[in-house]
């Protein structure tokens, strides 16, 4: 398991609580395992250290509503999916920016799409389905270029039945509001 410490920072953990200053921030593997007062960087032994005093730690942020962010046909309309390498370009500016976790609104994208794009990923991508014979229809009168046999073949209900998509979670009884991946950014002058 590999443990990285986030040291000295400030931290907003999301809960409506004042800001805890100079704080380290234990994390294993994705889990936040601890969030002490800072000590000294000789008492973490074996870890990556991240010198982060001067640097604001936040929950990761939460997008829900995005485009484009998953492998699979593009809008409600079913239009051409975009590249996988403009898929993943998306996906790196959302996460430069804090955010952790999208929902990709595209309505069409597969239970299959949505895995692959998670395994490419270390944002969490969750999935808005529309694939109901109605919206099928729609989709095909106003555009449906995307729409490979399979995206016509899923339905909501088997997006349904695939449950959500992997999330990765703080530690139990660690503040997170969301309850998803911590971000360390720069703190605004």
């Amino acid at each position: 398991m590999a443990t990285t410490v986030l040291h000295g920072c400030d931290l907003i953990d999301g809960t409506g609580a004042e800001p805890r200053h100079a704080v380290d921030i234990v994390v294993t593997d994705d889990t936040v395992r601890e969030i002490v007062p800072t000590r000294p960087a000789e008492t973490y032994g074996t870890v990556t250290l991240v010198e982060a005093s001067g640097q604001l730690a936040i929950p990761g942020l939460i997008n829900n509503h995005t485009h484009g962010t998953a492998y699979g046909p593009l809008f409600p309309s079913g239009h051409q999916a975009l590249p996988p390498e403009q898929v993943r370009a998306n996906l790196d500016r959302h996460l430069l920016e804090g955010t952790t976790t999208v929902l990709c609104v595209d309505g069409f994208v597969t239970a299959e799409g949505l895995a692959r794009t998670n395994d490419d990923h270390p944002l969490t991508v969750k999935l808005a389905s529309c694939n109901t014979p109605a919206c099928l229809e729609a989709a095909t009168v106003a555009d449906g270029g995307g729409l490979t046999g399979e995206a016509r073949a899923f339905t909501a209900r088997q997006a349904v039945e695939a449950g959500p998509s992997r999330s990765v979670r703080s530690a139990p009884g660690t503040p997170s509001a969301a309850g998803e991946r911590a971000t360390c950014t720069s703190r605004p002058r």
